[in-house]
């Protein structure tokens, strides 16, 4: 599959120096930038290797710049954008790396022809679900550190269904878009879709994740269509290798998500209350799956209160702290958790 190749142009040397290192390392999957610091470098770039997309400042406006055809030209700038620059769209220069590699995607999606983007089949992939009944609290911190472990060896997307995650405050991050933004642009099947999801991620480490809704009642909005085809899409169109869900209740199509996952990790405890839910939510997976369902399904029994770090800390304490260790212990059948039991 092609990238996107886009060219971030700026006069400011220390600007683009410290661009360029946050490229190298963290160059997208779906788009190959490069800085430019002069108009020469720019319009050696157009000639000779053709761009999609071109982000530069009001100093790179030139007619024999403009002038080249099949590319999308966007301001680099800030809030005030003067008339004359008004017609082209504008990303803001002064905000974060991923922000503006982020908007260039979402640039790229609403306009490049689709024909610049080719569907490919990936390699083996498996789904992980995490679901409490009785909605056990620490059931977040268990799946996102699930995931961050499995990530020290393969590629995890992280998938947030619960209301009211709180991600906002967990990563202090604000949101431009989120899954319930995605699962709308694939019901109306928009094009460029791996651009607009691109543009969406965010990560926690070195997972991948698109950030939960704001409104949890978009979760039941959508429909049993709406998620299959969601699942669907990531696994043709995406190559990672887990994809993990972490559940808050039960949506329309659950069980039939659950039915094509390789694992199920179920929270419980052993109050009375937690006991008679966990006994129906059983019964649900009997009469709709069977045992085929069931041998996947494991019981998790969680005790006690489960404090952890906020801020810097939370990722290293998800991984390798005394709840990274309790996640190595306690997950059954995760062949590729390693330390965890089979």
């Amino acid at each position: 599959m092609r990238k996107i190749r886009a060219a971030i142009c700026d006069e400011e040397e220390l600007y683009c120096s410290r661009l360029v290192e946050y490229l190298q390392a963290n160059q997208s999957e779906m788009v190959e930038a490069c800085v430019c610091s002069q108009k020469k470098e720019l319009k050696k770039l157009l000639l000779e290797s053709g761009v999609d997309v071109v982000l530069m400042t009001e100093d790179f406006f030139a007619p024999d710049i403009l002038s080249y055809g099949g590319v999308i030209f966007a301001l680099l700038g800030d809030e005030m954008v003067s008339e004359e620059y008004r017609e082209y769209p504008c990303i803001l220069k002064y905000q974060k790396a991923p922000e503006i590699l982020r908007g260039i995607c979402r640039l790229a999606g609403e306009r490049l022809d689709d024909t610049k983007m080719v569907s490919v089949l990936g390699k083996e992939k498996r789904s992980v679900a995490f679901y409490s009944p009785h909605q056990e609290f620490s059931q977040m911190y268990l799946a996102m550190g699930y995931a961050k472990i499995c990530a020290a060896k393969e590629r995890v997307l992280y998938l947030n269904l619960m209301e009211c995650a709180g991600f906002e405050e967990l990563f202090e991050e604000k949101y431009k878009e989120n899954i319930g933004d995605f699962l709308f642009y694939l019901r109306r099947q928009e094009k460029n879709l791996r651009l607009r999801f691109e543009s969406m991620l965010h990560q926690f480490g070195d997972v991948d994740y698109l950030p939960p809704v704001f409104f949890g009642e978009i979760l039941r909005e959508a429909g049993k269509e709406d998620y299959q085809a969601l699942l669907v899409w990531l696994l043709v169109e995406t190559d990672y290798d887990v994809i993990v869900w972490d559940l808050g209740g039960m949506f329309a199509g659950f069980f039939d998500l659950l039915e094509q996952c390789a694992e199920i990790y179920c929270l419980t405890r052993e109050n009375q209350g937690a006991k008679q839910r966990l006994g129906q939510f059983l019964q649900c997976v009997e009469e709709y799956g069977g045992a085929a369902l069931r041998e996947r399904l494991h019981l998790i029994p969680v005790s006690g209160q489960c404090v952890i770090s906020q801020g810097k800390s939370l990722m290293q304490e998800l991984e390798w702290g005394e709840f990274g260790d309790y996640i190595r212990k306690q997950l059954k059948g995760g062949a590729n958790v390693e330390g965890a039991g089979g």
